[in-house]
């Protein structure tokens, strides 16, 4: 049963991939290719996506409860993850203004590549990184194999902050911000793991996650 999830979210995230690729509006080949407002279709991308991502928890309700995917209850799960993430941007820009020659992100948005970005992050990126390692990884590790709270947490946090490295050496940004904010990914696992610990929900992990990858620049990578 765990094999056929994960083969199915595998398939669901490839596919909205793909569908995310055709539609980004700074794409040069799709540059004159897409009719004007296609753009739009991007609030698809996670609608369909959490649709059914609840709709297989909800046929799989184990693996639901495994991978800490349920969201009750909501306001204060909303209201924690709001506050964890916005913690942790206020802190890394305050801790960033007392470095010197410190660069920031920066570029210039369309309204198109904004929208896309953001469902882009919201639809695939911030749900498929929770579900691996604040989810199943950290199943695995602390429910199955009885590895020990700190032991889980390191090992999620290295693999996490290993994925985040890699995209920033592949986009070529390796810049001080880039690299101080790898550190703060480091304590937003942590404090993610904690909950997830505690409150057994990944709602507030997501909607950390996703104001600080918005927040720190990375859709300006995107």
């Amino acid at each position: 049963r765990r094999f056929l999830i994960t083969a199915l979210l595998a398939f669901v995230y490839v596919v909205l991939a793909l569908a995310s690729a055709v539609l980004n509006p700074v794409e040069p080949a799709a540059v004159g290719l897409l009719p004007r407002g296609a753009i739009w279709i991007s609030l698809l991308i996670p609608i369909l996506s959490w649709s059914i991502l609840l709709r297989l928890f909800h046929i799989f309700p184990s693996q639901a409860l495994q991978y800490s995917l349920r969201g009750k209850p909501v306001l204060i799960n909303l209201l924690i993850g709001a506050g964890v993430g916005l913690a942790a941007v206020l802190h890394l820009y305050m801790v960033s203004y007392f470095i010197p020659s410190m660069e920031y992100p920066a570029g210039q948005f369309s309204r198109e590549g904004l929208i896309w970005g953001a469902c882009v992050l919201a639809g695939l990126i911030v749900p498929a990184e929770e579900l691996l390692f604040r989810g199943a990884a950290f199943s695995i590790l602390y429910d199955e194999l009885n590895v020990h709270f700190p032991g889980a947490v390191a090992r999620v946090t290295v693999l996490n902050v290993l994925v985040h490295l890699v995209i920033i050496v592949s986009s070529h940004s390796i810049q001080p911000f880039a690299l101080l904010t790898l550190v703060y990914r480091a304590g937003l696992s942590a404090a993610c793991l904690y909950l997830v610990l505690r409150r057994r929900s990944l709602l507030p992990c997501m909607l950390a996650n996703l104001i600080f990858s918005m927040a720190t620049g990375w859709l300006f990578a995107l």
